[in-house]
């Protein structure tokens, strides 16, 4: 498969994403529904900023969906949605209010880890893609974040994000 371009190519490939992310402690309260956006729907979401592939949709602090960019390779995809699912995780976790530079970076380390996991040679060149991202709130905040799991589980750096509000 070249790309999720369907629906239905969205649905054969969002269980296996959504198996890895429970495998990794990352298990969504509620799940929430998944959409491919539609011709252009996320153009001009950053700004100057990179190119958005996925956007988690808040209503008064809750999350209710998420949206990915077509077209996408399998590893692509599934980083996008992990990414976007910890945007939800957090939510669903009463997390206070986090800067964007800590919740991108935890956000980014949990596509990370979720890469890690896959066999596909491409995970390698996104993980990298990610670790040496020149954007101080999407590449500072993974590296920071990156820094702050050396020497504890993700749970306990969590824990301790949602008690205190910033990476340890």
């Amino acid at each position: 498969m070249t790309g999720i371009h369907s629906t239905s190519e969205l649905r054969r490939c969002l269980p296996t994403v959504r198996a890895d992310l429970h495998a990794m402690g990352v298990r969504l309260r509620t799940p929430v529904r998944v959409r491919l956006a539609t011709e252009g729907e996320l153009d001009g979401t950053r700004g100057d900023g990179p190119a958005t592939l996925g956007v988690t949709h808040v209503v008064n602090d809750v999350a209710t969906g998420i949206t990915v960019c077509p077209g996408m390779p399998r590893v692509h995809f599934g980083s996008t949605v992990a990414h976007e699912s910890m945007h939800v995780w957090i939510r669903q976790h009463a997390f206070p209010s986090l800067s964007p530079v800590v919740e991108e970076g935890l956000c980014e380390l949990t596509a990370d880890e979720w890469l890690r996991r896959q066999s596909d040679p491409r995970a390698r060149l996104v993980r990298r893609a990610i670790a040496t991202s020149p954007d101080p709130v999407y590449g500072g905040g993974f590296r920071a974040a990156r820094a702050a799991l050396t020497g504890r589980r993700m749970g306990n750096l969590l824990r301790h994000v949602q008690r205190y509000g910033v990476l340890p």
